[in-house]
């Protein structure tokens, strides 16, 4: 049964895949690059691939890894350790925060939208998507992190699975973003609080 569960999630994700194919990966940087301001992409994000079902820890480590200045960021294995559960087979968004306020991240989980993502990616804050690869009744949950779009070609770029630069149309995107209620995850390095005599702390 649990092989034949897995089976069901390697069609649904390869359906999906296959409606994505339109657009090269290669279009849509050079689209990026020969008009910046149609579009964005945070090239600094580290990749992590995942060939199992550790996508939440591999995501988690791009953020922290992309902001390296700050302190408490963990190593991947250390990430994995801390939020995987084998049971579950999988990484709940709410660990995910957790895990990152408690390493000195500012943290948080909010329902997005193509816009918002556009205007975070424009202001160079990639941000975690939890996407669902599968149906409504039979869900097959994954975690991106989108690290730039191109509006003429309608494209998010993201670290997703065993693809550094995997492209999104938006159209493909929005129906599996939907199905979870376009979860997003935004992680920033904490904001250090003023003292009295006006020092950082």
């Amino acid at each position: 049964m649990r092989s034949f569960s897995r089976l069901l999630s390697v069609l649904f994700a390869a359906l999906f895949l296959y409606g994505c194919a339109g657009v090269g990966t290669a279009a849509v940087l050079e689209s990026i690059r020969e008009a910046p301001g149609d579009g964005a992409y945070i090239e600094a994000v580290p990749f992590f691939p995942d060939h199992t079902r550790m996508c939440g820890p591999s995501v988690l480590a791009s953020l922290t890894g992309f902001y390296k200045s700050q302190k408490g960021a963990g190593s991947y294995e250390s990430i994995a350790k801390a939020i995987y559960f084998e049971k579950l087979g999988g990484t709940l968004s709410m660990d995910m925060l957790i895990y990152a306020r408690e390493s000195g991240f500012e943290a948080t989980l909010y329902s997005g939208g193509l816009d918002d993502l556009k205007e975070k990616l424009k202001a160079g804050r990639p941000l975690i998507l939890f996407i669902n690869l599968g149906l409504d009744i039979y869900p097959v949950g994954h975690y991106i992190v989108a690290v730039g779009y191109s509006e003429s070609k309608k494209a998010v770029i993201a670290r997703s699975g065993v693809d550094k630069d995997k492209v999104f149309g938006y159209a493909e995107l929005k129906r599996a973003w939907k199905k979870t209620g376009y979860s997003t995850i935004y992680i920033t390095p904490a904001v250090p609080v003023a003292t009295p005599d006006g020092k950082a702390d």
